[in-house]
């Protein structure tokens, strides 16, 4: 609706339209729940979406290390997967953290319902912690941290570098009031970043979308005769205009 609309009345109309089907849909349907509250802020946020921006640039600037750099980001979680990982004995304190964070991605990644006994419990544990379990943690971990780094190499198109003092001093003073929410209440800290950390999700959509449609878009115009190419950016340009 950000993307699509322009007046304020038209944007406030279209997300009220959006949340009750949206509320709708997640009193129904059991897939849909899992898809945007597990996955659309997990996997589908940090891999697919950053393959998308990734593609994009390359294909915008014809780079061959681009280019590059994208199949690389395609064969790095074949090698998480195919890779038997269980040569590696993981610290308690990453075997733990994993349990409680991130565990539930894995379950859902591997079709396992979240257990309700102990016996159930050991045996998650087991699956957990086998050859395909342990493939698609080291996958999740390599689309996390890929992902963060991604942000950090693209200074140059976000241009952290040219941010004005006041943005600075705000996003220092945020900082430090989440630090200060997290020493006065831990739990409430988490439940108050972890909001902050979804908002960014969704709202990241409309640069989303238009990494997606400019990848299609990049891709179309390789296949096109430099004549329909060149109109078609002109006819891009006069409607950005």
């Amino acid at each position: 609706m950000l993307v699509l609309t322009r007046t304020l009345a038209a944007r406030v109309i279209g997300l009220a339209a959006v949340a009750v089907l949206a509320f709708a849909s997640l009193s129904t349907a059991g897939f849909l729940v899992v898809l945007l509250a597990t996955f659309v802020p997990t996997l589908i946020h940090v891999y697919i979406f950053t393959g998308f921006f990734i593609l994009y640039g390359a294909l915008k600037e014809r780079s061959r290390t681009g280019y590059l750099s994208w199949c690389v980001f395609l064969l790095c979680p074949v090698a998480c997967l195919l890779i038997d990982p269980r040569m590696y004995t993981p610290s308690a304190y990453a075997a733990l953290s994993y349990f409680r964070m991130l565990a539930p991605v894995n379950l859902n990644l591997l079709g396992i319902s979240p257990p309700h006994t102990s016996a159930e419990a050991a045996n998650v544990g087991l699956q957990l912690l086998s050859h395909r379990g342990l493939a698609w943690m080291r996958f999740i971990a390599f689309a996390y941290t890929y992902h963060y780094f991604n942000w950090f190499s693209k200074t140059s198109i976000i241009r952290w570098h040219e941010v004005g003092t006041r943005r600075i001093v705000a996003m220092a003073v945020l900082w430090a009031a989440s630090v200060g929410i997290y020493i006065y209440d831990f739990s409430l800290g988490a439940k108050v970043l972890f909001c902050l950390s979804l908002m960014h999700v969704y709202l990241e959509f409309p640069l989303n979308h238009v990494s997606i449609l400019g990848t299609f878009r990049e891709v179309r115009s390789m296949f096109q005769t430099p004549a329909l190419a060149t109109a078609g950016k002109n006819a891009v340009a006069v409607q950005k205009r």
